[in-house]
């Protein structure tokens, strides 16, 4: 699932209403392609579908109380020691939520992700971002994907903390280096919030797309 085309061999495609522009030039030395795509504007949702706007403060954050894990003292407390995750939900076509620390373990990601996934101010789930901005114009970051579990790359993860920082003040619009556990890839973003993602490609598999592939959702078919 990690490094493949997934465990049964197959994966279904779901397209949005969002149009998203994907150049492709190479191949390089290395015989990867380099990769930009243009995932649109970022938005910071604040009510439905993707967050119960009653668990949204003024700022636009939500703030989860957790159960403690070992080694996170330098996050606030609650009066009996639960660890106080504050996020920043934020929308790519589809939900998410960044929480910034100075670090964040494995154990963290998988201990924490499942929770706020499916925490109640999330009413259709959410990726969640465990996010570390480090010297210069670079971003770490743990990935708990929705209904999957911790990924080791995702693309509208890393658009999502760097639109994060950069709504938190921790980084200025630009280009970052994104570091995930798959790799690295750069996003860019531009001060209207619009955001596109560069990076190296290379092929995993090969396979066929299904007859309908490309029909709008709802749409029937003609003909026999």
């Amino acid at each position: 699932r990690q490094r493949g085309a997934g465990k049964e061999g197959w994966f279904p495609v779901t397209v949005g209403g969002d149009r998203v522009r994907l150049r492709v030039s190479g191949p390089r030395e290395d015989g990867a392609w380099d990769a930009s795509v243009e995932m649109g504007k970022v938005r910071f949702p604040v009510g439905p579908p993707f967050v119960d706007p009653a668990a949204v403060d003024e700022r636009g954050r939500v703030s989860l109380t957790l159960p403690d894990v070992v080694g996170r003292a330098r996050m606030r407390r609650g009066p009996d020691a639960p660890v106080q995750v504050e996020l920043i939900p934020v929308s790519v076509g589809n939900p998410h939520a960044v929480a910034f620390a100075d670090s964040w373990s494995c154990a963290e990601a998988d201990r924490y992700g499942p929770l706020i996934e499916a925490g109640a101010a999330f009413p259709r789930g959410t990726n969640v971002q465990f996010a570390s901005v480090s010297a210069g114009r670079e971003i770490a970051i743990r990935i708990w994907e929705r209904g999957v579990g911790r990924t080791l790359a995702s693309g509208t993860s890393a658009c999502a903390a760097v639109a994060a920082a950069v709504k938190a003040g921790l980084l200025p619009p630009g280009r970052v280096a994104v570091l995930m556990e798959g790799g690295t890839m750069e996003v860019e973003l531009r001060e209207d919030w619009a955001v596109s993602l560069h990076g190296p490609v290379e092929e995993v598999c090969a396979g066929v797309l299904a007859g309908r592939f490309g029909e709008p959702a709802g749409a029937s078919r003609r003909g026999c």
